[in-house]
Formats: structure tokens, C-alpha cells, sequence
């Protein structure tokens, strides 16, 4: 059986096709529902991690030396910097979930308003104010 050729034009190599992407996104349910965000934030605002950020900084303020001196002599205080690393584990893997959230509304924001043909004067409106913001 002979090959039929497609009359449909292909994407470049390396460019994503903007139909299918644009198809792919409208039939995307949402991430949370509106009461998962409300707990989400509410968790955020309350800074379960808070002492986990103190402690990382107060870490990162002292030189290799002067932290690892207090570890290799004080058994307590090397168990205070076990728990302490445990709980920048958990920190970090709940920041990373949030960067990956955050990075997904980037998307979708983006997807969403690639469907504007003013698409580009929004943008730079809004670019505007920030780069005055961020430079001066």
C-alpha cells in the first residue's frame, strides 16, 4: 500500500507545535481544588519551616572550620545539626514541590495568553513597571 503524504504542516525541528500544545492545555483538569489552595496557604502562612530557614542561615554564616569544630567535639550539639540537616531535607523537598507549582502556573499563565493576538503589548505592559521597579 503506497504512503498518503500529509497536506498538514509540520512544526520545525525543535518547535513545539502551538495547536497541540494549545489542545493539550484546555484538556487539563485543575491541579487543586479551591480548598486544597486554602490549606496550602493557610500551611505557608503558618512557616511550619521557619526554624528549618533560620537554622540553614545561621549554618551557611560560619566558615567550614568553625562549623565543623563544634560538631567533632559536642556530641549534643552534632545531634542538634542531625535533626536540624533532617529537617532542611524536608524544607527543601517542600520547596521544590512549591517551584514546580509555581513554575507550572508560569506555564499555563503563559499558554493562556498566547491565545490574545495583543498578547506581546500586554506583556510589555507589564514589563514595564517592573523593570523601572528592579532598576531603580
Amino acid at each position: 500500500m503506497a504512503k498518503i503524504k500529509s497536506t498538514r504542516e509540520r512544526p520545525a525541528a525543535g518547535k513545539p507545535d502551538a495547536a497541540r500544545i494549545l489542545k493539550d492545555y484546555r484538556s487539563r483538569p485543575a491541579l487543586f481544588t479551591k480548598a486544597t489552595v486554602f490549606e496550602m496557604d493557610a500551611a505557608i502562612r503558618q512557616d511550619k519551616f521557619g526554624l528549618s530557614r533560620r537554622l540553614a542561615l545561621v549554618f551557611l554564616s560560619k566558615s567550614g572550620r568553625d562549623f565543623i569544630k563544634p560538631v567533632s567535639e559536642k556530641r549534643d550539639f552534632a545531634i542538634a545539626v542531625a535533626q536540624a540537616a533532617d529537617g532542611f531535607h524536608h524544607y527543601a523537598d517542600a520547596l521544590r514541590d512549591l517551584l514546580s507549582w509555581i513554575e507550572e502556573a508560569e506555564r499555563r499563565s503563559g499558554i493562556a495568553l498566547a491565545c490574545r493576538p495583543d498578547m506581546k503589548s500586554i506583556l510589555a505592559q507589564v514589563a514595564k513597571p517592573q523593570a523601572q521597579v528592579a532598576h531603580g
